[in-house]
């Protein structure tokens, strides 16, 4: 047996199978069918957290990833859109509601911009395209050192909440 100081670290090395659409999946201990479960079976239950698909990963490496359009479909189940990001391009945001809803879809975008003479600011509310969009000044008198991640909070028709957290630029990394 080998210690982990002798072995690389980056790939992990797999340990269970990869995880197949289904939410349950169950790896069998003898010879049988997983279709045929019995309580000595392992049950993996797959995980509601995923990460984005990257465009520059080969497709081994981006398995049970989503890209931004797959979290935000289908978009005629939203109702609200909550974005907290420090700053959001309000062009990408409406190309990716859909000109079909983004009337319809509620928009609350709580930025960091305060200062209403901050011109990235003014280029945010020039961006606002009706009145269901509503631009919300989070107060950061001092902006450097200020952690901001982006989140999205989709509030659904069936009565549910969806929470996106993310840390990175979106459009220049992930597929959309």
């Amino acid at each position: 047996m080998s210690s982990s100081i002798d072995r690389p670290i980056s790939p992990p090395i797999r340990k269970r199978p990869r995880p197949t659409d289904d939410p349950v999946v169950i790896v069998s201990k003898r010879n049988a069918p997983p279709s045929s479960s019995t309580p000595d079976d392992i049950h993996i239950i797959r995980s509601p957290i995923r990460l984005y698909r990257i465009k520059d990963l080969d497709a081994s490496e981006n398995v049970d990833t989503v890209t931004l359009r797959e979290v935000l479909s289908p978009q005629a189940t939203i109702e609200e859109l909550w974005s907290i990001n420090f700053m959001t391009d309000m062009l990408f945001l409406r190309h990716m509601i859909g000109r079909e809803h983004e009337t319809r879809i509620k928009v609350r975008i709580i930025h960091g911009y305060w200062k209403a003479e901050d011109a990235s600011r003014k280029s945010m509310e020039a961006g606002v395209w009706g009145n269901n969009v509503k631009l919300i000044a989070a107060y950061l008198p001092d902006s450097f050192g200020t952690h901001h991640s982006k989140i999205i909070i989709l509030f659904r028709t069936d009565s549910t909440a969806q929470v996106v957290i993310q840390t990175g630029t979106l459009p220049q990394f992930i597929l959309i």
